[in-house]
């Protein structure tokens, strides 16, 4: 199953350098020459359920004008079960990130990594894979489908020409930054286990052994509480 995703809000997108956040520039800037920035992406409605298997991963950012140069960018995500929309510089700041994180380092001019305006990068061109980012997100305690999830992209400075795209306050919404996300549906489990058998029973332990009919395939694990008689 393929979820698709987008910014669609004013204040789920937005940058922060040093101590300043812009939340309304028609552009989400992700890296500058001489200086450190932090780019957030919130995406609302993320219809899966904890612990569930993500397969793969992506944003796609569009080009606002044209980048060249060395970008050297890390992308991790809020570790908030259900991360808010963003407000001030600390706030955005101050939010957990996932022990995971992708790199995303781009190339000078020569090996033509640069971007024309227009052009959708992380997902549709220079594929980079945030699974792992995505996985940490709805592993945690009190994650539920349709909770809503953050991006975080961080930068060193290389003095190149920067990077940057369209965010959703550029007059056209369908330019801001896109999540995608490939995962694996649960196995529907059954109410009632047919099959198991307990023999060699007493006070302390007994054998339990399934036999799954085919409905219960694709079940992985069962937990099995003992009560003790009255």
């Amino acid at each position: 199953m393929i979820l698709e995703r987008q910014v669609a809000a004013s204040s789920d997108d937005c940058f922060a350098f040093p101590t300043t956040i812009y939340l309304t520039r028609a552009y989400l800037f992700i890296d500058d020459c001489t200086k450190y920035v932090h780019a957030y992406m919130r995406f609302l409605n993320i219809a899966i359920c904890e612990g569930t298997i993500i397969r793969h991963a992506y944003i796609d950012l569009c080009s606002d004008v044209y980048y060249g140069g060395m970008t050297d960018l890390k992308i991790y995500g809020i570790k908030e079960p259900n991360t808010n929309t963003f407000l001030t510089q600390a706030g955005a700041d101050g939010r957990p990130v996932t022990e995971a994180y992708t790199d995303w380092i781009m190339r000078d001019w020569l090996h033509n990594e640069f971007w024309n305006p227009g052009e959708w990068w992380g997902y549709t061109n220079d594929p980079r894979d945030i699974k792992d980012v995505i996985q940490e997100i709805v592993n945690q305690d009190g994650w539920e489908a349709g909770n809503a999830l953050a991006i975080k992209t961080t930068n060193t400075p290389l003095g190149g020409a920067g990077r940057g795209c369209y965010s959703w306050d550029y007059g056209d919404h369908s330019l801001a930054p896109k999540l995608y996300i490939e995962y694996e549906l649960l196995p529907e489990v059954p109410s009632k286990v047919t099959g198991l058998n307990a023999t060699n029973v007493t006070a302390a332990s007994f054998k339990a052994s399934w036999n799954p009919n085919p409905i219960e395939e694709g079940t992985a694990i069962y937990r099995i509480y003992l009560r003790k008689a009255e």
